[in-house]
């Protein structure tokens, strides 16, 4: 169970961070593997597990944001209508994300390296210092257009290394959102698509023979102490994005494209 104890601690506290949570989990595991009790691992479905593991991140993002969209959506939308034409917008993101889904469990992914998800991801957000010393952005509506484009990149996030978050944002920004709203939305398109994986978590957990070694007191408090850690972890990019300053992860992920390389990932 120790397997499963470190698993969920980084892919929970790792969601909240433009890093790409399941690059870590499985550069990180595979370099502390032979510490770790491994026996259960292969008694339950690893994209189950991972899928249950978006039930936190949901509470994350649903504590964080529910204010600030709620006044959002006030704000910049002003009717019924406009909050409509969102949902839409999203639901359309998530059905071209689920496209990519569709197409990579088709021709599989291992033929993408670990390593270079990781070099994409790290130089988008190092470039980000260079756009925020000429930022033209401004506060603008999600459109169908950029709903397409953050749809279709967030689907190229199920590639290894390449974070989701970081990906996403970037393209919002380029877009020339502003980067509270394109944190905004980074985080809203998600959201669909994690509650869908979510419920499909929950059924295979119904149907999991071995309920009660993730029922154990224990592997409760590892998701409770993973979950608090993230959401105060999001409330600090949070204040980074403020700041502009979201790109100093890009240091952090080509340090971890330069581990995968040495250890042939």
């Amino acid at each position: 169970m120790q397997y499963f104890y470190v698993w969920s601690f980084l892919q929970i506290v790792l969601e909240s961070l433009p890093v790409s949570s399941s690059g870590n989990v499985i550069l990180w595991l595979y370099l502390i593997e032979n510490y770790l009790d491994t026996g259960f691992m292969y008694a339950i479905n690893a994209l189950d597990f991972d899928f249950l593991l978006h039930g936190p991140t949901l509470c994350i993002i649903g504590l964080y944001f529910a204010k600030d969209w709620i006044r959002f959506v006030q704000k910049a939308f002003g009717g019924k209508r406009k909050a409509f034409a969102l949902l839409l917008y999203c639901a359309w993101a998530d059905l071209l994300t689920g496209v990519w889904y569709a197409v990579f469990k088709a021709i599989g992914k291992d033929w993408f390296p670990l390593s270079l998800g990781f070099v994409i991801t790290g130089l988008g957000l190092l470039s980000l210092w260079l756009l925020s010393k000429n930022d033209d952005s401004h506060n603008q509506e999600l459109s169908l257009y950029h709903a397409t484009l953050l749809g279709m990149v967030q689907g190229m996030a199920l590639l290894p290394g390449l974070s989701r978050f970081a990906i996403t944002y970037i393209a919002a920004r380029y877009a020339r959102y502003t980067p509270g709203n394109a944190f905004r939305y980074s985080f809203l398109i998600q959201v669909p698509l994690i509650t869908a994986a979510f419920l499909k978590g929950c059924y295979s957990f119904y149907l999991f023979q071995h309920k009660a070694q993730l029922l154990h007191p224990l592997f409760g408090l590892t998701i409770l102490i993973s979950t608090i850690i993230s959401y105060f972890a999001l409330r600090w990019v949070g204040t980074l994005v403020i700041q502009k300053r979201i790109y100093l992860f890009g240091w952090y992920v080509l340090g971890l494209a330069g581990l995968a390389i040495v250890l042939g990932k």
